[in-house]
């Protein structure tokens, strides 16, 4: 897949898809997507409780814990409910997460973790 550039400010300044280029020699390329970066997903499933606990089916391995971020499936009526997330695991052994809902629930929420795995 080909880079795309543009200048920015004149010739002062040239970016791309992994790196800002300044023309004094500098590189700024920590907002770009690292390779390494592991993103996995699924389902979080209530059978009518307010906990539910998914497993990763990679540990992540960094030291910090990875971004989770949940939804509710289509159809699921989630309206006036609240979500908390909390990790399971600890520093470089990052394992999974528990979902904890306001009230009990027969239905599922979509997952998504991002991270660094190592």
């Amino acid at each position: 897949m080909p880079q795309l550039t543009h200048k920015m400010g004149g010739d002062s300044v040239v970016t791309n898809t992994l790196a800002v280029l300044f023309t004094d020699g500098t590189e700024q390329f920590t907002a770009a997507l690292p390779a390494s970066l592991n993103i996995q997903c699924g389902v979080a499933l209530f059978t009518g409780g307010t906990v539910s606990t998914v497993t990763f089916a990679t540990p992540y391995t960094a030291v910090q814990a990875p971004i989770v971020v949940v939804t509710g499936l289509n159809s699921v009526y989630t309206h006036s409910l609240f979500e908390s997330v909390a990790s399971l695991g600890s520093n470089g052994a990052w394992t999974g997460f528990t979902l904890t809902i306001s009230a009990a629930l027969f239905g599922a929420y979509n997952w998504l973790a991002c991270g660094n795995p190592n």
